[in-house]
């Protein structure tokens, strides 16, 4: 039997799991076996079986990423400047420049306007509205080289009234450190321009700080809330990622919203970077199952960036 069901599996059809599972003696409709007890009746480890259920998946996976890494190097492009907010950055040919703003924004403003509407709050009020003040600052401890002593972030995963008040003070002092949104830059493949499903695209947000901040602060700052975060990394800050000359903070998101009844899903993989005077996100946007196929040439662009003033 163990044999007969290792055979299934290895074979790849959609229905495996069903099969080796129904082989087992498990045939009720209204349960499933979860992986961990078809792994123990089987005699392999978890991640073992996980492995073998997916093998075929992550062949073709790799296989296209191998792709796509040699496709990003040989894309013909140009290399575009941004008198306006002075950088530029290398685009492949088919892509154009969307929008292009310095609109300026006081990132202080709305943050303060939650944390004096958490301020009126009775004593009552504050513990009720515990969740509905949850904004996206990490739940975990994580500390490297550029993270400041300030952001050793509050117990992991305590949901509570301290974890909230906590939360709004840290991100109103970042967001103070932050300061302007100077303005954004946008790019996309311009055979899609006129579709109102286009979902690739990449935007540069340069930020006047008002007080010097790490990349990692910067990513603190800017991610998105944890409400619509599906599946995250956590930020990257290796030394040797670097882009003209600034270190940098890399994070890849799935990200969810509803519309219409309908479950939206989108890709983003995010850099943080600062010099000291200006901050930087680039943002490079695509569908989820896209993500692995464009992030080589997301890689390509985003690597290219350099100030011009």
């Amino acid at each position: 039997m163990r044999n007969a069901a290792l055979e299934i599996i290895q074979s790849g059809a959609p229905d495996s799991f069903q099969k080796v599972s129904q082989l087992l003696g498990h045939d009720d409709k209204n349960s499933f076996l979860s992986n961990y007890q078809m792994a123990n009746m089987l005699g392999v480890t978890g991640y073992h079986l996980k492995y073998l259920f997916r093998r075929n998946w992550l062949k073709s996976h790799g296989r296209e990423v191998r792709q796509a890494e040699k496709s990003a190097k040989v894309v013909p492009g140009r290399k575009l400047a941004s008198d306006l907010l002075g950088f530029s950055i290398w685009l492949p040919a088919d892509w154009d420049v969307v929008h292009e703003d310095n609109v300026t924004e006081d990132l202080i403003e709305s943050m303060q306007k939650r944390v004096d509407q958490w301020n009126k709050y009775s004593e009552t009020e504050k513990t009720e509205n515990v969740h509905a003040f949850l904004v996206s600052l990490p739940l975990d401890n994580y500390v490297d080289d550029e993270t400041s002593a300030d952001l050793v972030a509050y117990p992991k995963y305590v949901i509570d009234r301290g974890f909230v008040e906590w939360n709004i003070k840290e991100r109103l002092r970042l967001k103070r450190k932050q300061g302007t949104r100077v303005g954004s830059w946008v790019a996309d493949p311009h055979l899609k321009r006129g579709d109102e499903d286009d979902s690739i695209w990449i935007e540069v947000v340069k930020f006047g700080l008002r007080e010097p901040m790490t990349s990692l602060e910067l990513y603190y700052a800017e991610k998105p809330s944890e409400q619509s975060i599906g599946r995250s990394s956590r930020p990257a800050t290796r030394k040797d990622l670097v882009i003209d000359g600034m270190h940098t903070a890399k994070a890849y998101y799935d990200l969810w919203d509803q519309k219409d009844n309908e479950r939206i899903g989108a890709a983003l993989f995010a850099t943080y970077f600062t010099d000291g005077l200006n901050g930087w996100a680039i943002d490079c946007w695509c569908e989820p199952h896209e993500a692995h196929k464009l992030r080589p040439l997301f890689h390509r662009i985003v690597s290219s960036f350099s100030r011009t003033k």
